[in-house]
């Protein structure tokens, strides 16, 4: 899982809070990172002050993939003076075009990372 912990020195406003970004295998972030935190807190040392756990914000995406591309035109097309290939994710189905030789970018409204479990359908 994929999550962020928002966390302040004791006696600061939310203001001064810092985010640290964690991918663990974890079923609650949010008990994990109050564990995390009172285990920081009970090894201070001299001069340290505690930390408070502000929040936690769970990531929607558990991580970017990349789109694995695969040429779907057979020759190259030509529209004008453009020429271009298609090209299709063979995970999730988006589509978007290589001009030149440069890396294929996706068609608007195809994300820019790949959801293998929402399939584009043609």
């Amino acid at each position: 899982m994929q999550f962020t912990i928002w966390c302040k020195e004791q006696g600061d406003t939310d203001a001064a809070a810092w985010s640290e970004e964690y991918n663990k295998t974890v079923s609650d972030a949010q008990a994990w990172a109050e564990m995390t935190i009172a285990a920081f807190n009970d090894s201070l040392h001299p001069g340290e002050k505690p930390r408070v756990l502000v929040c936690v914000e769970v990531a929607a995406n558990k991580e970017k993939l990349r789109h694995d591309w695969k040429k779907a035109s057979l020759v190259t097309e030509v529209r004008g003076v453009r020429m271009f290939d298609r090209y299709r994710c063979s995970q999730c189905g988006a589509t978007g075009k290589r001009h030149g030789v440069g890396d294929v970018k996706p068609d608007s409204g195809t994300p820019e990372w790949c959801h293998p479990e929402a399939t584009v359908e043609d």
